[in-house]
């Protein structure tokens, strides 16, 4: 069992070192920050177009009329 553990780390020390040593993780980085920028943008675009469409079905309803009251004479 140690063994598998031990070989993990190695791996992981590997492959960190490579990832570094090339500059490849701040290119996964730089990816990775793209992609969510994307879907968050994708998602902001989306609630837009949702709420210009809500409006158009559901217009707000007209306010009350308000009635002239009996004034005492």
């Amino acid at each position: 069992m140690r063994a598998g553990v031990y070989l993990a780390v190695a791996i992981q020390e590997a492959l960190d070192s490579v990832m570094l040593a090339n500059d490849k993780l701040f290119v996964v980085l730089a990816v990775v920050l793209i992609i969510w920028a994307g879907i968050v943008v994708y998602i902001f675009k989306v609630d837009r177009r949702l709420v210009r469409l809500e409006k158009e079905a559901f217009p707000p309803k007209p306010p009350p009329r308000e009635y002239p009251k009996d004034q005492p004479s």
